[in-house]
């Protein structure tokens, strides 16, 4: 059976433009078949919506730029059917319709563009893979993060078959490699999972030599075997040892993946730094998804593995040339950075295309401008790409391109998806906008209008597929609710003193604002007054509360905090990407 469509999702960080494991036993997971219904592909980048699934439960609101266009589009089936059949890797797929949000321009129009593909989901097999794990068990992956990567380990471990190979490392205060390349035969299985139970936190955060020893054992162990070989990054934050800069992450993975050696990035825990992991997965063979409990760690590594690992296309290049008489206002999908306007239009450069169960897509906006348009057509298209492989089996895959046109005359069979995607795409301007208001503009109860007509607007739609996300916005709405009333209340757990153990600055405004040092004092008042000192001097005396995560002061700066044990850690936001990440060691109660 020919796989339905494929369709692309990219990664959206700041603006527009801008399963369960496999049931099988031993010997079937020797030749893993993939059969059932429609297939896709996304693009690298950010994969999953629970991140910020996981804030709304704990009454936090979002950061500006936290949601994503694929983590929201890859919940969804969005196919973009074309009616003739594909005999190509990729065949490009195009539809229109009108467009109305509340930031909608009058007149605007929804473009989505999909993917056929010739590849039949009944005879397609994943390679054998070559997995190195690299694991951060600094002493924040305490508790549950941790827990969560066992179990995402050892669902690996029972997804792989004799044919693939599992490696672990380990990063901390020093890095070492803790399970050796091990194929996953029965035997092999039972030693790799006896590792991964025994793998336990503490230590700082040396990510970078946690990565390079990863990326050494990947090219060591990838000499003689024959099949794909990935790294796969397990944190929950910023690196504080050793090379910190994004570059420096970014130049190792596309460097890997030139040897066909690519990284996934997994972030476990609430005050995972998903900037740094964001910009990393995007390049070439990269993809991020986050584990926000137990039972995401066995699907993600059990039977969605084979497609989230498989790479079909690099350096993939997407053209958008509106025609006459239009103006295209938005592309949901792709970041800001990576688009490129043009006298003719934009071009959309994508660094890697993957295999997915789930489907996304790349939708544009389009707003008329003074010109007459001319006749019915909207937006000419084309997609260039490499193939990861031949359908022939070949060595050598050349160079492709395919394209397509969308009108504004409407195609029935394509009106449903349009329609879902014009509602997600609400959802997205709506809570970025509200996370705008609440954080930037200090504004919570404008935030709560935002979240109220979102809410009101994915309950009117009348759509069981949205049902999910009126949950969500609800969630926000109760939080926003509370927040409007009050900042929040005293948590006992605060109480007492404390004496600040570690300082972590990143970005230049927090450099430029920083005071705080290690021995400062903290102490924490039932009365909602927090007195900051140094020796015996005084540098800071102001009002507290707290709420959910969220530290509310004086000062107009976004903290976050959380309490494990001894320990609290304090993050404040100066910027987009400025913090100061304090750790504070308790003195007394």
């Amino acid at each position: 059976m020919p796989l339905a469509a494929i369709w692309l999702v990219g990664l959206l960080t700041t603006g527009p433009a801008a399963a369960a494991v496999i049931g099988q036993d031993e010997e079937s997971l020797e030749e893993v078949i993939v059969t059932g219904s429609a297939m896709g592909v996304t693009a690298g980048g950010a994969q999953d919506r629970a991140f910020l699934r996981r804030l709304a439960l704990e009454d936090q609101i979002p950061e500006p730029g936290t949601l994503t266009a694929e983590g929201l589009f890859s919940q969804f089936d969005l196919p973009v059917a074309d009616h003739t059949p594909c005999s190509a890797l990729f065949c490009l797929t195009a539809a229109g319709m009108p467009f109305e949000t509340p930031a909608a321009k009058p007149g605007s129009h929804l473009v989505g563009l999909g993917f056929a593909t010739a590849l039949r989901d009944d005879t397609w097999q994943r390679e054998a893979m070559n997995v190195v794990a690299v694991v951060d068990k600094s002493g924040s992956m305490a508790g549950e993060p941790l827990k969560r990567i066992r179990t995402a380990l050892r669902s690996l471990a029972r997804t792989l078959g004799a044919r693939d190979q599992l490696s672990v490392v380990l990063y901390g205060r020093d890095t070492h490699v803790h399970l050796q390349p091990t194929r996953l035969t029965p035997i092999g299985r039972k030693q790799a999972v006896a590792g991964i139970d025994a793998i336990e936190s503490g230590g700082s955060t040396y990510m970078e030599a946690g990565l390079r020893l990863g990326f050494e054992l990947a090219r060591s162990s990838a000499a003689d075997f024959p099949g794909r070989t990935r790294v796969m990054l397990f944190t929950d934050e910023w690196p504080n040892v050793g090379d910190t800069s994004a570059a420096g992450f970014i130049g190792m993975a596309e460097a890997a993946s030139r040897q066909g050696i690519g990284l996934t990035t997994i972030g476990v825990g609430v005050h995972f730094g998903s900037e740094l992991a964001t910009r990393v997965s995007n390049a070439r063979g990269g993809n991020l998804f986050y584990l926000d409990d137990a039972k995401r760690a066995r699907e993600l590594f059990g039977a969605e593995f084979d497609t989230m690992a498989t790479e079909l296309a690099y350096d993939t290049l997407l053209r958008l040339t509106p025609e006459q008489g239009w103006q295209i206002t938005g592309v949901y999908g792709v970041p800001d950075e990576q688009l490129v306007e043009t006298a003719e239009g934009i071009r959309l450069p994508i660094a890697t295309l993957f295999l997915s169960r789930r489907g996304g897509g790349v939708f544009v906006t389009l707003a008329p401008t003074r010109r007459q348009p001319a006749g019915d057509r909207l937006l000419s298209a084309s997609f260039e790409y490499t193939p990861a492989f031949s359908l022939d089996g070949s060595q050598t895959a050349a160079r492709q391109r395919t394209e397509a046109r969308a009108t504004r005359t409407i195609d029935e069979d394509n009106l449903p998806t349009l329609l879902l995607a014009a509602a997600l795409i609400d959802e997205y301007e709506a809570i970025e906008r509200l996370a705008r208001q609440y954080h930037d503009d200090d504004d919570p109860r404008e935030a709560l209008a935002t979240a109220r007509g979102l809410l009101a607007r994915l309950q009117e739609a009348r759509e069981p597929r949205l049902a999910g996300e009126a949950e969500l916005t609800g969630q926000f709405v109760r939080a926003l609710r509370g927040l409007s009333a009050g900042a929040g209340r005293i948590e006992a757990r605060l109480l007492g003193e404390w004496r600040v153990d570690r300082v972590r600055i990143e970005g230049a405004t927090a450099k430029a604002w920083n005071v705080a040092a290690p021995g400062d004092l903290w102490s924490f008042g039932a009365d909602g007054e927090l007195v900051i000192g140094a020796g015996p001097g005084e540098l800071l005396r102001t009002d507290y509360s707290t709420r959910r995560g969220r530290l509310f002061l004086d000062e107009p700066y976004r903290t976050r905090y959380e309490v494990r044990g001894s320990t609290l850690t304090v993050q404040t936001q100066y910027g987009r990407d400025s913090y100061e990440i304090l750790r504070l060691r308790r003195v007394r109660p």
